[in-house]
Protein backbone atom coordinates (compact mmCIF):
# COMPACT_ATOMS: atom_id res chain seq x y z
CA UNK A 1 0.00 0.00 0.00
CA UNK A 2 0.96 3.61 -0.28
CA UNK A 3 1.29 4.04 3.36
CA UNK A 4 3.44 1.73 4.58
CA UNK A 5 6.68 3.28 5.07
CA UNK A 6 8.77 0.07 5.02
CA UNK A 7 7.57 -0.86 1.21
CA UNK A 8 9.49 0.75 -1.64
CA UNK A 9 7.40 3.34 -3.70
CA UNK A 10 7.12 2.87 -7.63
CA UNK A 11 11.18 3.13 -9.37
CA UNK A 12 11.83 6.42 -9.83
CA UNK A 13 10.37 7.74 -6.11
CA UNK A 14 12.20 7.44 -2.75
CA UNK A 15 10.52 5.26 -0.35
CA UNK A 16 7.83 6.90 1.85
CA UNK A 17 8.66 8.35 5.12
CA UNK A 18 9.90 11.54 4.40
CA UNK A 19 8.43 12.20 0.99
CA UNK A 20 10.65 13.43 -1.72
CA UNK A 21 8.88 13.69 -4.90
CA UNK A 22 9.60 16.65 -7.62
CA UNK A 23 6.89 19.36 -7.47
CA UNK A 24 6.04 18.21 -11.34
CA UNK A 25 5.58 14.19 -9.99
CA UNK A 26 3.95 15.56 -7.11
CA UNK A 27 0.35 16.29 -8.53
CA UNK A 28 0.48 13.57 -10.41
CA UNK A 29 1.36 11.20 -7.17
CA UNK A 30 -1.54 12.69 -5.29
CA UNK A 31 -4.04 13.18 -7.60
CA UNK A 32 -3.62 9.03 -8.84
CA UNK A 33 -3.65 7.99 -4.85
CA UNK A 34 -6.80 10.18 -4.46
CA UNK A 35 -8.27 8.41 -7.71
CA UNK A 36 -7.18 5.13 -6.06
CA UNK A 37 -8.58 6.08 -2.99
CA UNK A 38 -12.06 7.13 -4.25
CA UNK A 39 -12.38 4.01 -6.91
CA UNK A 40 -11.44 1.88 -3.30
CA UNK A 41 -14.55 3.75 -1.57
CA UNK A 42 -16.89 3.17 -3.61
CA UNK A 43 -16.13 -0.65 -4.16
CA UNK A 44 -16.60 -0.83 -0.79
CA UNK A 45 -20.22 1.10 -0.57
CA UNK A 46 -20.89 -0.92 -3.25
CA UNK A 47 -20.53 -4.25 -2.13
CA UNK A 48 -21.76 -2.92 1.40
CA UNK A 49 -25.26 -1.86 -0.22
CA UNK A 50 -25.32 -5.01 -2.03
CA UNK A 51 -25.38 -6.76 0.86
CA UNK A 52 -27.75 -4.96 2.57
CA UNK A 53 -30.26 -5.08 -0.15
CA UNK A 54 -29.96 -8.57 -0.89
Amino acid sequence: TAVDPNQKAPTGLKPLGPIKIGKKHARKFLVSNATLLVIIAIALFGLYFYNILN
